[in-house]
């Protein structure tokens, strides 16, 4: 039997999303750079997630009961929930890199001056929320992450 988890959540297909979008914040410039350090630590539980629950034969999610079918739906929701996010960042990072590949008007360097602080800010805040709802239903099943999280920023 293959891993029904991992390919119903696609854990590894976001896991790869974060990784792909950690390296390009770190490449982006300097706006980024803390945007960097919370796909960074989504990453960090989505591992915990993929290595404690996922591939973990014995763990909570894998028992083939009917508390292991809510749990994995509930799980399945936050990671979408963290997809979501991801891919808010690609989108930013799209249109910052067009943005950088034409020359900006003077008025469209000063509107990213501002709104686009304030969508680094807006995704930031989903990004922390999405990781902080994952961690707190590990946290629950007894495998809290933020420790890791914590070491690696």
């Amino acid at each position: 039997m293959g891993d029904p988890i991992s390919s119903a959540f696609g854990i590894v297909r976001v896991l790869k999303s974060a990784y792909d979008l950690y390296n390009a914040c770190t490449q982006a410039g300097e706006d980024f750079r803390t945007l960097s350090k919370h796909v960074q630590g989504m990453m960090i539980v989505l591992e915990g997630v993929n290595s404690d629950l996922v591939k973990n034969p014995r763990s909570v999610v894998n028992r083939g009961d009917y508390i292991a079918r809510n749990k994995s739906t509930r799980l399945k929701n936050f990671i979408v929930s963290c997809e979501a996010s991801l891919t808010k960042v690609e989108a930013l990072l799209a249109k910052y890199h067009s943005f950088q590949r034409i020359r900006p008007s003077d008025w469209d360097s000063f509107k990213w001056g501002a709104s686009g602080k304030a969508e680094i800010a807006n995704i930031e805040a989903d990004l922390i929320l999405s990781t902080l709802l994952l961690n707190a239903f590990m946290a629950k099943e007894g495998l809290n992450v933020l420790d890791r999280v914590e070491q690696a920023i």
